[in-house]
């Protein structure tokens, strides 16, 4: 990866105290860098609804990803610094068009505002949209869709219940308005916000498998992100049960989240190295 395209994966994936970061940390050069740059192309892609205004740019721009991609894998070579980072990592040494296409579609839905009166729909669009395109890089297209839903909901999760403020999240609208209640009108109210996460968080958990052992996986990227799922499972696992205590303490690894990621990092890079 070159120090251009590094800048700008950095620029795009959270940094320190992220999911992202507690993983890849643990990682030695590869396995990283390629799960620095399938997270940074899969944000860019699922973020186009939330910070384009217009509709009709947003499905314009994610018709540009989505043949931008199919076209430089077929090339060998794109000039966005993203997309390049994907290529010479090997993240998209495994890509599969239909999967990528379905994920961008998914993401489409939401320009719009999408057909969801419920959580439950809300939940499955995250799932299809994440989880998509992570089965666009991957193998095992079944735990990326656990993997997709699951880190698709984390971080917004977490956001909202430390910072407070609107919840500019649509599941969190709809569950709120599903207990009869208003979460912008609560939005100040710590209990409620940490109700609120705890059972969609609770929710989600319900939906997902527990992340197996790290396995010896057939290339670096499918590594990296199972020792991913392990930090988004355990984080998703503290909100359902208390969002209260995760509420007080902010967005930060907890000892034992290290402890879990080091484990299963070591494993996995000691397999890879022998």
């Amino acid at each position: 990866m070159t120090p251009a395209s590094r800048s700008a994966c950095l620029a795009i994936v959270p940094g320190a105290g992220s999911a992202f970061d507690s993983a890849a940390r643990f990682l030695r050069n590869q396995p990283a860098e390629s799960l620095l740059a399938a997270e940074a192309l899969v944000r860019s892609v699922i973020e186009v609804p939330a910070t384009v205004s217009d509709p009709g740019v947003a499905l314009v721009k994610l018709k540009w990803w989505r043949d931008a991609v199919a076209d430089a894998v077929v090339k060998g070579a794109h000039q966005h610094p993203v997309i390049q980072a994907a290529l010479d990592t090997g993240a998209l040494a495994h890509w599969r068009e239909e999967a990528w296409n379905d994920g961008v579609l998914a993401i489409g839905l939401q320009c719009d505002g999408g057909p969801f009166n419920h959580t439950d729909a809300l939940l499955d669009w995250h799932c299809n949209a994440r989880g998509g395109l992570e089965m666009a890089l991957l193998r095992k297209s079944t735990e990326a869709r656990d993997a997709g839903l699951a880190m698709a909901v984390l971080e917004p999760l977490e956001s909202w219940l430390v910072n407070g403020g609107e919840p500019t999240w649509l599941p969190l609208d709809v569950l709120a308005r599903k207990g009869g209640m208003s979460a912008q009108a609560h939005a100040d109210d710590e209990s409620v916000r940490a109700a609120l996460v705890g059972e969609l968080a609770g929710a989600v958990l319900s939906r997902v498998r527990k992340p197996s052992e790290v396995q010896d996986c057939p290339n670096a990227l499918e590594t990296g992100l199972s020792v991913r799922d392990h930090v988004v499972f355990l984080r998703l696992a503290r909100l359902a049960k208390a969002p209260a205590s995760v509420q007080r303490r902010g967005i930060v690894p907890t000892l034992g989240e290290v402890f879990s990621t080091w484990r299963h990092a070591r494993r996995a890079t000691a397999r890879m190295a022998s």
